[in-house]
């Protein structure tokens, strides 16, 4: 170690175990800073902000503009201080068709949930129904294809590639693809040789 060398190293984590074991809460070598102290209005103006660009970008994919201020703001009210939510919500609106978006929007902003949900003892709760929304919808415009990948994902003790999820379903590899892409706003990134799984642990 160079005690005399002025670099500050920013690390992001959940609380696990192991992480906290390394960066115990007293000691003079480190600060622990709490994402759940931070003012809500600042956390609200920065998922306001990555709202707003993308759906610039995803406007600028279309044609033009497709969401109104009103359903910017119900968004980002309901997001509170998930931004896993925010992050969610713009996957799912991200489509190939003018029309598609904006069905999916007017789907997410008259939804009748309570912002309320999210509260201490239900913390998740505006993100499990918006996860049940985006699979609803892959399951209305899908086969069951999609049903069976998603198990095999829930059920995996580690994450998987495509195509051992494919050799697993006896599926070719396009099918499993097709679901993935049906899904992709509740999974992380993939092709055919990376791993797959569940975007957040809700």
């Amino acid at each position: 170690y160079c005690k005399s060398l002025s670099i500050k190293v920013f690390i992001s984590s959940r609380p696990d175990r192991e992480i906290l074991k390394v960066f115990p809460q007293n000691s003079s070598s480190h600060s622990l800073f709490h994402l759940h102290n931070i003012e809500d209005h600042l956390v609200q103006a920065d998922i306001r902000r990555y709202m707003d660009e993308r759906f610039r970008s995803i406007s600028q994919k279309l044609g033009q503009r497709f969401i109104t201020e009103s359903n910017v703001q119900t968004l980002v009210s309901r997001a509170g201080r998930l931004f896993v939510y925010a992050s969610a919500v713009c996957s799912y609106i991200d489509c190939d068709y003018l029309d598609q978006a904006q069905d999916r929007i007017h789907l997410l902003s008259n939804t009748d949930i309570s912002i309320d949900d999210g509260t201490s003892d239900k913390p998740y709760a505006v993100l499990d129904h918006l996860y049940m929304q985006i699979l609803d919808t892959a399951h209305s415009s899908s086969s069951q294809d999609i049903s069976d990948v998603l198990q095999v994902l829930v059920a995996s003790f580690t994450p998987l590639q495509v195509k051992t999820i494919a050799t697993l379903l006896g599926f070719k590899t396009f099918r499993v693809m097709n679901s993935l892409r049906a899904i992709s706003s509740v999974v992380t990134d993939h092709s055919e040789t990376t791993t797959v799984t569940i975007f957040h642990t809700s």
